[in-house]
């Protein structure tokens, strides 16, 4: 009944503890965090909304404690607050603790090697709404972020994304395994790892990046109006 919560509570527990850690003091920026949620979170439950509707995953009622809102139990709801946090924390000290940016020069190939690597899975999935959807806009967001050259943050964003993969695969792992969130693998490749989707990898990667692309600019426009 409890477990949907329980490891919400468990994803977020450390990151929030340590935000007030004198050498971290990740509270600072929770005004420019909060809103960046807020905006992800308008786009991400709305989608959410529509795939629990449509039947290409659905909440297994054992698992959450029966609180609905919008088709979605409440611990979903708490998902799209806690687990950007969590990212956004490891992400915040490892800009704090790592000053080097020797990776930037990779962001392009990065970038562009998630691009092609998602119009091959639109490609397969063309008739598979979750693939095709996660693949699309995850694309169509780095392109976005390229052309208009809000990349700045990108390279210390892959960083931060693939450090956020361990504990993504005990959270992701434990959700899928039980499992509290059931797919419908009709609407998906069928490709896991382990009992994940490999396109939570690549929804993960879009929810991440847009919340780091708010966050970022939000922070940008603060420093630029402390200038004036």
């Amino acid at each position: 009944m409890f477990t949907y919560l329980t490891i919400n509570l468990i994803s977020v527990a450390l990151p929030l503890a340590f935000s007030f850690h004198p050498k971290i003091k990740f509270y600072r920026e929770w005004k420019y965090l909060f809103p960046a949620i807020a905006i992800m979170g308008a786009f991400f439950l709305t989608w959410d909304h529509y795939f629990t509707k449509w039947g290409v995953w659905s909440f297994n009622p054992d698992y959450v404690m029966g609180i609905y809102i919008a088709g979605m139990p409440i611990e979903e709801w708490m998902f799209f607050l806690f687990i950007p946090y969590s990212c956004l924390f490891i992400y915040h000290c490892l800009n704090l603790f790592f000053k080097h940016r020797w990776w930037d020069k990779a962001v392009p190939f990065i970038s562009w090697a998630v691009v092609i690597t998602c119009a091959g899975l639109m490609a397969a999935g063309l008739n598979r709404f979750y693939t095709f959807a996660t693949a699309f806009f995850l694309a169509v967001f780095i392109l976005m972020m390229m052309i208009y050259r809000h990349s700045y943050w990108m390279g210390r964003f892959y960083r931060a994304y693939l450090v956020s993969k361990i504990p993504f695969l005990i959270v992701n792992g434990a959700l899928t395994a039980l499992p509290v969130v059931v797919y419908n693998d009709n609407e998906n490749l069928g490709v896991r790892i382990n009992t994940i989707p490999a396109e939570d990898a690549f929804y993960s990667m879009l929810m991440l990046m847009m919340v780091t692309a708010v966050y970022e600019r939000l922070k940008k426009r603060s420093s630029e109006r402390g200038k004036v």
